[in-house]
């Protein structure tokens, strides 16, 4: 049996038991699988970045790049190309919760007229895959992704 059968096994069997079990039975599948969360360290609590990241724009969707020193995100703040678009800030430290610099706006290609945001980062940076209402899509809001070089290259 491979591991994918195993896992379908295994997921179709918690399935079974809590689509057709009783209320106990339930109860002992939610424990298992708190349990095998239990590992997990708690997250902290949650800290705000500041004036410098939060405006009162609207930002939303934020990514970090794998070293958490650039922050994506998309704002309808002010100096950008269309409505919404993505910005960037560098990290000055080596912790998510500390200093960030002012964000850039990248401006074209990666920004439209349309609205880009959503960010996503690939693990090795180089992609950028965002939703964006510019023109030649498929109508409304698509995913596109744009690629860079060098992973260091700020935009």
């Amino acid at each position: 049996m491979t591991a994918t059968s195993r896992t379908l096994v295994a997921v179709a069997s918690v399935a079974l038991v809590l689509g057709c079990a009783t209320e106990a039975d339930r109860s002992i599948t939610g424990n298992l699988a708190a349990d095998y969360t239990s590992h997990f360290s708690t997250w902290s609590e949650p800290a705000n970045l500041g004036s410098i990241i939060n405006t009162t724009f609207n930002e939303q969707g934020p990514t970090l790049s794998n070293d958490e020193l650039s922050l994506y995100f998309g704002s309808a703040r002010p100096g950008g190309i269309g409505g919404f678009d993505v910005w960037v800030s560098q990290s000055t430290r080596r912790s998510v919760h500390d200093s960030w610099t002012p964000p850039v706006n990248p401006g074209a290609p990666l920004n439209s007229a349309g609205a880009e945001q959503q960010p996503s980062l690939s693990s090795g940076g180089r992609s950028l895959l965002f939703a964006s209402s510019r023109t030649g899509g498929f109508g409304g809001t698509d995913i596109w992704m744009s690629s860079r070089h060098d992973q260091r290259e700020l935009n």
